[in-house]
């Protein structure tokens, strides 16, 4: 019989496991979009940084973001570098926040493949972004301030 994982360790698990595709896909490169139905700006250059990761796995952590991205890139990420404990939200809440985040982290590396779409000025439920491309699987919300950054959800 099969020994079942604990919900920290797979987060883990899973946070290691992206942190390489999201360096190929999102630091490494950037991304102009560009429609003639954008109404805000004529196009979008989407770029993101080591630091981002952090936010896109809505986990806790008492390391800095850049530090909890090395740690996950190295495969270093132990168990006690994160927790589910946000000021406002109980710990059932950000479980739950947590799991719809790494659920989706990897179907974010295909966020521009065909079947994307991308809307300015996306708003749904207590959500806001200036930009969000998505599709069937995730919807990925940017910030806008020159280049558009992850924000997710």
């Amino acid at each position: 019989m099969t020994e079942q994982k604990s919900f920290k360790k797979r987060v883990k698990e899973t946070v290691i496991q992206n942190a390489y595709s999201y360096k190929k896909y999102f630091v490494d490169y950037e991304y102009l979009l560009f429609s003639t139905a954008f109404v805000n700006n004529k196009y979008y250059i989407v770029s993101a940084y080591n630091d981002n990761y952090l936010h896109l796995t809505g986990l806790h952590t008492s390391l800095n973001a850049t530090d909890f991205f090395e740690k996950c890139y190295t495969g270093t990420l132990e168990e006690s570098d994160f927790d589910f404990c946000k000021s406002g939200q109980n710990e059932s809440e950000v479980k739950g926040s947590v799991r719809r985040k790494i659920n989706s982290l990897p179907t974010i590396m295909d966020i521009f493949n065909v079947g994307t779409s991308v809307e300015e000025d996306f708003e749904k439920n207590r959500i806001r972004c200036a930009l969000a491309a998505g599709n069937v699987s995730a919807t990925l919300g940017f910030v806008v301030a020159g280049k558009a950054k992850p924000m997710t959800y």
